[in-house]
């Protein structure tokens, strides 16, 4: 059973995982532009899944195109806030 150390609080706009290592340079050039699906990225929440009458807003929708689509949990949607001090992604 995971126990953190340290929590993080606040919130993120994305996440995106890469099989290979990513120099300070490519980080800082791609910060802020958009990725597309390619070999070498294996994860990408973008957090801007559809809400309202969806009515899964604990869904995580994965853009890679690895279709590794995830649930959060210790989450309230309606606060956008964690529940407890940490969250956690379950493939689904």
């Amino acid at each position: 059973n995971f126990i953190p150390a340290e929590t993080f609080t606040g919130s993120l706009d994305e996440v995106r995982f890469f099989h290979s290592l990513r120099s300070e340079d490519q980080q800082k050039k791609f910060a802020n532009r958009n990725v597309f699906p390619d070999n070498d990225l294996k994860l990408y929440f973008k957090f801007n899944e559809p809400s309202g009458a969806f009515g899964n807003n604990a869904l995580v929708l994965d853009s890679s195109g690895n279709s590794l689509h995830s649930l959060i949990t210790n989450y309230v949607a309606y606060t956008r806030k964690p529940r407890f001090k940490s969250c956690s992604f379950s493939k689904i």
